[in-house]
């Protein structure tokens, strides 16, 4: 235990999300999301794809502690 905080995409690697959206993509996918629900035949295949549309993760493979 260390007592660091896990955040962005520390949380992906850590296995405890699907998805990592860098931050300056995430009002674009929100966006998209809400707009697009709606209208959509499959909720959650329609929010899946969506957010594998703006998951960029940056290779990285190990949490990294200093940030």
């Amino acid at each position: 235990m260390t007592g660091a905080r896990l955040k962005g995409e520390d949380v992906y690697i850590a296995g405890l999300a699907n998805f990592y959206i860098p931050r300056e993509n995430v009002q674009k996918a929100y966006d998209e999301i809400n707009q697009g629900l709606a209208n959509a035949q499959n909720a959650k295949e329609f929010i899946q794809q969506t957010l594998t549309k703006y998951h960029k993760p940056s290779g990285r493979t190990s949490i990294d502690n200093e940030n």
